[in-house]
């Protein structure tokens, strides 16, 4: 994606210095060159703008850095203000319009790249070229007025195509969720499917290293634990505590039976049934016990933002996804992201398993089920809760990179939802499985 449009960058140069034209009025005769060369601007700008993905800190960065750099260069070379000229008001008004619009730019960009977040520096950038297109807004309505007075109709009509155009681009700079669409529009037209969506998810939630590191990073990593050493204390908080790591084990990407997605906001009695209740359905198929990716054990907690970032890798080294699925699951994000790792590690839909977390009392039960149920038909990630809302925006944003906008990625949700396998059974753990000595009946709980 960058790449194409740094191509298109280049050729938008080529044609601006090719034309030389300048949007001055004296070449009134050459309206159509003049509405090419102002069109190719204003492409280059908003393709420029459109080039970095929601997490692309680089590309992100060099964009900034290309545009504030023509920016101080187009403003050098502007007449600066206090040269006083004998001018109509029309030619004031294009004069100051310009002058400042470009200094603005050049701040504001200036102000996004001190910026460290990529979400932070790519809306701080289209804000500044909101109010530079606004200023160029008021400069062409003046030259319009100037050319009309020095040379007609062909002058009005060299430039007023322009300010279509120009409108069309305010418009869009101020419409986030359309140009995520148009980003992933042409995304889906220069690369497949799978490639676009698998590099957005593993993008956005491995971090900034290359493919190659995070592998070698996750494999190294990567640990699993038998789900006959969990106990109910591991699921009731998601306090750090070193001790449930002495029982996972390194593990090899896809020798794991399952990655255990879960809410800490569910009741942990209820998930620690629904997990007894999958544990037991594994048992009786395969005649073993499962190995599982269980966050509280397998994630190390003295580099607990390590393993985070290796995260859907360690999805993609499990056999299938198992969601122990709450009244709050599909209301907390990074549940929602670990689905969104799922899919785009483009996973078949019999390879995600939801177990409904229930709790065990008849009208509580009703009253759960509706929940989920609730949630499920009217699913909207952006009303999903998280910690930091600066984590959550960084997330929708890369969710958006890859669907295009928000409501696309709840269809497909949605649609997962009403493919997958759902066990519609309560079973309050009366299987006979073995336990090892870790395990901890209820009784022994305070």
């Amino acid at each position: 994606m960058g790449l194409f449009f740094a191509i298109a960058y280049q050729l938008c140069v080529h044609v601006m210095v090719r034309d030389a034209v300048r949007l001055d009025g004296e070449a009134c005769s050459n309206g159509l060159t003049c509405l090419a060369s102002a069109v190719v601007y204003l492409a280059r700008l908003f393709c420029l703008f459109l080039a970095p993905l929601a997490n692309d800190v680089c590309i992100t960065r060099l964009v900034i850095v290309i545009e504030t750099t023509c920016g101080i260069c187009t403003l050098i070379q502007e007449e600066p203000l206090w040269v006083a000229e004998e001018m109509k008001v029309h030619d004031h008004l294009n004069r100051y319009a310009t002058y400042v619009g470009k200094a603005l730019f050049v701040f504001g960009m200036l102000n996004a790249l001190r910026m460290t977040e990529p979400v932070r520096m790519q809306r701080t950038a289209w804000d500044t070229l909101f109010v530079f297109l606004l200023f160029m807004l008021v400069s062409m309505v003046a030259l319009v007025i100037r050319s009309t007075q020095r040379c007609g109709v062909t002058g009005f009509l060299a430039f007023i195509w322009v300010l279509p155009v120009l409108m069309m681009i305010l418009y869009l700079a101020r419409r986030q969720s359309l140009r995520q669409s148009v980003q992933a529009s042409i995304g889906r037209l220069l690369e497949s499917r799978v490639a676009t969506h698998a590099a957005a998810g593993v993008a956005g939630l491995v971090g900034n290293c290359s493919a190659k590191r995070a592998m070698t990073e996750a494999s190294q990593r990567f640990r699993s634990v038998l789900a006959a050493d969990i106990t109910p204390d591991a699921l009731r908080d998601n306090a750090p505590d070193p001790q449930f790591a002495n029982f996972a084990n390194p593990c090899r990407l896809g020798e794991c039976d399952a990655f255990v997605s879960h809410s800490w906001h569910d009741e942990a009695d209820a998930k620690w049934e629904a997990l007894q209740a999958w544990r037991a359905s594994f048992v009786a198929q395969n005649g073993r016990e499962p190995r599982i990716w269980l966050d509280k054990y397998c994630v190390d907690q003295n580099n607990i933002d390590d393993d985070l970032r290796c995260l859907p890798i360690f999805l993609s080294g499990c056999k299938r996804m198992v969601v122990l699925c709450g009244p709050t699951y599909l209301t907390r994000l990074w549940c929602i992201v670990e689905l969104f790792a799922f899919v785009h590690m483009d996973r078949r839909i019999d390879e995600i398993e939801f177990v409904p977390v229930l709790r065990d009392d008849p009208e509580a039960e009703d009253d759960d089920r509706q929940v989920i149920d609730d949630t499920f038909g009217g699913f909207d990630a952006a009303e999903c809760g998280c910690f930091s809302d600066e984590d959550k925006q960084r997330m929708l944003s890369i969710i958006c990179a890859a669907f295009g906008d928000l409501n696309s990625f709840n269809e497909v949700l949605q649609c997962i939802f009403a493919k997958a396998q759902w066990r519609e059974k309560h079973v309050k753990c009366e299987h006979s499985l073995p336990r090892s000595s870790s395990s901890t009946s209820e009784d022994d709980q305070p």
